[in-house]
C-alpha cells in the first residue's frame, strides 16, 4: 500500500518535474486529460476541513512534498492554501517543517504578498520577522506586500 501511494504520487507530480526539468508547461494537457480527483489532491481538502492532525501525518510519513503544486490550475502550495484559508496553526506546522515561503504560484504571489493582501497581520510578520522573508520582493505588477496590504 505504501508503495503504491509514492507511485500515485510521483504521477501526480510528473507534469511539475517536466516543467521544471525541460520547461515544458503540461498543465493545460494534463489538466484536460486528468480526473477530477488528481488535478485538485488530498492535501487541499484536508487543510479545506482544517484536519491538522491528518495533514501532519501525511507530512511525517514522507508522503507529500511541501512545496509541489496542490492544484494544477493555481500553482498553490499548501502553504499558499495555509494562507488563503486562514489557517494558522497548519500554516505554522509547514513553516516548521521546511516548507520555502517564496515558492510563487501561477500568478506570481509568494505566501508573504497573499498573507498581505488578505490581511493576516500575524502570518505577514511572522513571514517577515521569523523567516527572513524580503518585505520588499513584487508581485508581477511591482506591488510590494505593503502596498498589497492596503
Amino acid at each position: 500500500r505504501g508503495l503504491a501511494i509514492q507511485i500515485h504520487n510521483v504521477i501526480l507530480r510528473m507534469p511539475y518535474l517536466i516543467e521544471d526539468k525541460f520547461g515544458i508547461n503540461m498543465s493545460y494537457h494534463c489538466a484536460l486529460n486528468m480526473p477530477v480527483n488528481l488535478i485538485t489532491h488530498e492535501e487541499r481538502r484536508l487543510i479545506k476541513a482544517n484536519e491538522v492532525e491528518d495533514l501532519k501525518s501525511l507530512v511525517f510519513r514522507e508522503m507529500v512534498s511541501l512545496d509541489d503544486p496542490i492544484d494544477i490550475y493555481s500553482k498553490h502550495t499548501m502553504l499558499h492554501d495555509s494562507v488563503a484559508l486562514d489557517r494558522e496553526q497548519i500554516f505554522y506546522f509547514l513553516l516548521q517543517q521546511g516548507a520555502n515561503p517564496m515558492v510563487r504560484d501561477a500568478n506570481g504571489y509568494t505566501p508573504l504578498l497573499k498573507a498581505a493582501a488578505l490581511c493576516r497581520k500575524d502570518m505577514t510578520q511572522y513571514l517577515i520577522e521569523k523567516k527572513g522573508v524580503d518585505p520588499r520582493h513584487t508581485d508581477p505588477y511591482g506591488n510590494t506586500p505593503r502596498e498589497k496590504a492596503q
